[in-house]
């Protein structure tokens, strides 16, 4: 998947399920923490899921997907919609970023 588009449909659909409902502006330090923090929360059911062994997809009856790699794509969905709003073209700042860690020492020159 391209990562524009998933920027682009991710925040769309955010949209259109209410996550923008009312206007915010993008110099609001809460608006900007409660989006961080919707990303925190996939990572906290994922690692909810891992505590339960559910390292696989599975599905709830009536069809919801759960398991591990459904919070990890939770989370890139909500970084994506997030980054989206922002105007932040995700592709190219990745691909700075992979370039630079390329050149760093190992584990960046810490033992942890």
């Amino acid at each position: 998947m391209d990562l524009t588009v998933l920027q682009r449909d991710s925040h769309r659909i955010a949209a259109e399920h209410g996550f923008y409902d009312e206007a915010v502006d993008v110099t609001d330090a809460r608006a900007h923490a409660s989006r961080l923090m919707l990303i925190v929360s996939e990572l906290s059911e994922a690692l909810e899921e891992i505590r339960h062994g559910n390292f696989e997809a599975y599905y709830e009856f009536g069809g919801k997907p759960e398991g591990l790699p459904f919070e990890l794509a939770d989370a890139v969905i909500r970084l994506a919609d997030y980054a989206e709003w922002l105007g932040i073209n995700l592709a190219e700042f990745i691909a700075i970023k992979q370039s630079y860690n390329e050149s760093r020492e190992h584990k960046h020159g810490k033992s942890i």
